[in-house]
């Protein structure tokens, strides 16, 4: 579910896609040539190695993975800044979501078990993310800002207030003022716990790949109790408030909540769009949230087995949702 994958003919004859699976493990891999991308911009940063986006498939949400570059440190620990490139299609969704992302990721390993002295990538670790909101960069030269940022160290040395390196290279600028956040794990969550009964619930929405679970706080641990407080779609462009109480309350429609209890009445008229989320407003109100992103296919759509003259008793009935058609996406993109 960190990986949405992609739409097969097994799955239309399931009739639903696969849950927790993306590849085949066990398929052979020839050696080829591979190209590591290193960068040192500056002593207080030290080494940096650019991590591919398909090194983590399946170990972060895809929509992490869709916002963010992602470097390694000496210490092993992962920062990810910002996107910033243009595309088309399912990636212009990507990225007018990245478009107004003001923060940076940050991933501390955590070791579980004895190192791996083979080098062969064998050690167990988890992994604590955590979301830091950034100021927007100056926009001064970068060698004067670098000039400036040797001296304001010299000069601050005995108190120990130290500009930030990765602030003067218009990379991250840490903003005090704002919340810093941990990802929370829905797709691993115990079946009966708050962050599963989220992921259930905005699943209808998206994949679980596209839904991020964040708590506030940046001081949680492997095993903490954490309590969620935002979810995020970036994919469908949509955000709830996680009240004490339990309330989902929409931040892009103020006013509305997610509605938990309807009348049954109200939710048969929802039974042919699988994908709805039902809310509601303080006076009573109702209507049905129902993403754009996902492309309704009808299941003898994507069964190629069926020949143009197989009778209507033949056919698969039902249907599907495609939520990573490129052509779909593209026109979307267009008319944002």
């Amino acid at each position: 579910t960190l990986k949405a994958a992609p739409r097969t003919v097994s799955d239309a004859e399931a009739g639903a896609y696969p849950i927790l699976s993306f590849g085949v493990a066990e398929r052979p891999a020839a050696p080829q040539p591979s190209l590591v991308i290193s960068r040192h911009l500056h002593k207080d940063l030290g080494e940096q190695t650019y991590m591919p986006k398909r090194f983590l498939f399946g170990l972060l949400p895809a929509a992490l993975l869709d916002q963010y570059a992602f470097w390694q440190n000496s210490s092993d620990d992962l920062v990810g800044y910002p996107l910033r490139e243009q595309h088309h299609g399912e990636s212009a969704l990507r990225l007018r979501a990245a478009s107004d992302t003001t923060s940076t990721i940050r991933i501390r390993l955590v070791a579980i078990g004895s190192l791996d002295g083979t080098g062969m990538g064998q050690a167990s670790a988890v992994a604590i993310v955590v979301r830091v909101p950034s100021k927007v960069a100056g926009s001064r030269d970068v060698k004067q800002q670098m000039d400036d940022f040797e001296t304001e160290n010299l000069e601050s040395h005995e108190s120990g207030d130290k500009t930030s390196a990765e602030e003067v290279l218009g990379l991250a600028a840490v903003d005090n003022n704002a919340i810093s956040m941990t990802l929370l794990n829905a797709a691993h969550a115990p079946e009966i716990s708050s962050i599963r009964l989220l992921a259930d619930i905005f699943t209808r929405l998206d994949d679980l790949s596209h839904v991020l679970v964040w708590s506030d706080g940046a001081h949680l641990g492997p095993g903490d109790a954490a309590l969620p407080s935002l979810v995020e779609l970036p994919r469908v462009g949509v955000r709830f408030a996680v009240a004490p109480c339990g309330d989902l309350i929409s931040l892009d429609h103020p006013g509305y909540r997610v509605c938990r209890k309807a009348d049954i009445a109200v939710f048969s008229l929802m039974h042919g769009c699988p994908h709805a989320l039902l809310l509601e407003a303080r006076d009573g109100s109702m209507f049905a949230m129902v993403p754009a992103t996902a492309k309704p296919v009808r299941l003898d759509e994507v069964r190629p087995s069926l020949s143009p003259g197989a009778a209507t008793s033949d056919v698969l009935l039902g249907m599907m949702l495609d939520r990573r058609n490129e052509e779909w996406l593209q026109k979307m993109s267009q008319a944002n």
